[in-house]
């Protein structure tokens, strides 16, 4: 069932849900929200701006469409959970359903973007992923606590967090509070 050298550590989910809701919280509000004191710019601004440039983009040229620029996301092979399984992002289409951290929605625009500088991690178990240097990757860290990691700063040796299987998607699961 599992591939030779790999480890699956057991969590509770409540706990797992808790410490990955704080984490991800405050590295909204430390990563994303706080404009850096060097330019005033918040980070999602900064990216937009060097993406524009790197596309080109001047003041006195045709316009391009706003997610062409914010939606630079995936690379060329990258895996996407859709409604019919694991599919590769080409043959991902306009309307299709895909699944993501945030809920499920319909595809609503594709675009090819430039080359750019790519890694790529392969795990123990022969599993690989393709991504860009600043990619945030979920690592567990030495105190067996969640932190997300640029993949650029990644080292052999770290524990990369992956989802160990894939639940029925056409059920929802909901969880029960607890007292």
């Amino acid at each position: 069932m599992y591939a030779r050298g790999e480890r699956v550590i057991s969590v509770y989910i409540e706990e797992e849900m808790k410490d990955s809701y704080i984490s991800y919280a405050m590295s909204v509000i430390v990563g994303r929200a706080l404009p850096d004191i060097r330019d005033g710019l918040k980070p999602v601004h900064r990216r937009i701006l060097y993406t524009m440039h790197e596309l080109n983009l001047r003041h006195n040229q045709p316009y391009k469409k706003s997610a062409r620029i914010v939606g630079d996301c995936f690379v060329k092979d990258t895996m996407i959970l859709t409604e019919e399984g694991l599919v590769s992002i080409q043959d991902v289409k306009r309307g299709d359903v895909v699944y993501t951290q945030r809920g499920c929605g319909r595809v609503s625009e594709l675009y090819v973007m430039p080359p750019k500088e790519l890694l790529r991690i392969e795990l123990d178990n022969g599993t690989y992923n393709t991504v860009k240097p600043l990619q945030k990757i979920k690592v567990l860290n030495s105190d067996f606590k969640l932190e997300w990691k640029e993949a650029n700063r990644l080292k052999s040796g770290d524990y990369i967090v992956v989802k160990s299987c894939y639940p029925d998607i056409k059920r929802k699961a909901k969880l029960q509070k607890t007292h």
